[in-house]
């Protein structure tokens, strides 16, 4: 139903864009922030998206424990993933 409801889908949007990757952004700091985070949100919301919105059987099947297992490795390197230089 979510998927189906645009004020829905708007507030899951606005949450992780105004509220999740702003403040993930100013506590990791320094210039590289924005896209760390960016890349935080892009796995905490395809997480969110696959195991509750809208669920792959096979994630949303998970114990919380191999949800950490499986998904942190790929959290911790968005976060800790230093820019390139361009």
């Amino acid at each position: 139903m979510a998927l189906q409801d645009a004020e829905t889908m708007r507030a899951f949007r606005g949450y992780l864009e105004s509220e999740l990757l702003v403040r993930i952004a100013e506590f990791l700091g320094g210039p590289d922030a924005t896209e760390r985070a960016t890349a935080a949100v892009g796995v905490i919301g395809g997480l969110i998206f696959t195991r509750y919105l809208n669920p792959i059987r096979s994630i949303a099947a998970l114990p919380s424990a191999e949800v950490r297992r499986i998904f942190g490795p790929a959290l911790r390197a968005a976060l800790h993933a230093r820019a390139r230089q361009r």
